[in-house]
């Protein structure tokens, strides 16, 4: 004889409903996306699902940020664009696919200069600096980095600015290390 609790979650001291248990949030966003009228709310729910997915599963975090890259072009939005590429450069990076990542981190850069977002361009140019640390050109890497400083500086971003100390710092820490050995 059963409990009648085949089609339940147990939580804690609670019987919970599995139709009423808490959906996975990609799950929850993705059905919002699906409802979302306007491409402002869309492009907030798509950057959400990019944070989510980012967590657990880089792929799909891309393929989220790709249709950001999508309903930001076709709304013509420049605020969202550059922000979607960037983040479809971060997926590239963290896949260690360098040459794509630095194709998208490019792109940002540029739409973060037609809307002169400097903290976007900052943010961008310490990305790129990454990836040149892990192709091996540290000099390159040092200029963007000294780049983002100096925007950090502009913006006073405090946190910005020690950030960018301490790539700067690594930077030359690295070359060093490099000539001496």
């Amino acid at each position: 004889m059963g409990l009648g609790l085949e089609n339940a979650k147990v939580k804690g001291l609670k019987v919970i409903p599995k139709e009423s248990a808490v959906q996975d949030p990609i799950d929850s966003l993705k059905q919002l996306l699906m409802n979302a009228k306007s491409s402002e709310v869309k492009l907030e729910i798509l950057n959400e699902l990019v944070t989510e997915a980012f967590k657990s599963n880089l792929n799909l975090a891309k393929d989220f940020a790709s249709e950001g890259v999508n309903v930001a072009t076709q709304s013509n939005n420049k605020k969202w664009l550059p922000k979607f590429y960037e983040m479809k450069g971060r997926m590239h990076a963290n896949l260690v696919e360098l040459d794509s990542a630095t194709y998208f981190f490019d792109k940002a850069l540029k739409g973060y200069k037609e809307v002169n977002d400097k903290k976007g361009q900052a943010t961008t140019y310490f990305k790129i600096g990454w990836v040149h640390k892990k192709k091996g050109d540290l000099e390159q890497a040092l200029q963007v980095d000294l780049e983002a400083l100096k925007m950090m500086e502009s913006l006073g971003d405090k946190e910005g600015i020690a950030g960018a100390y301490n790539r700067v710092t690594e930077d030359l820490v690295r070359i060093n290390f490099k000539f001496v050995n």
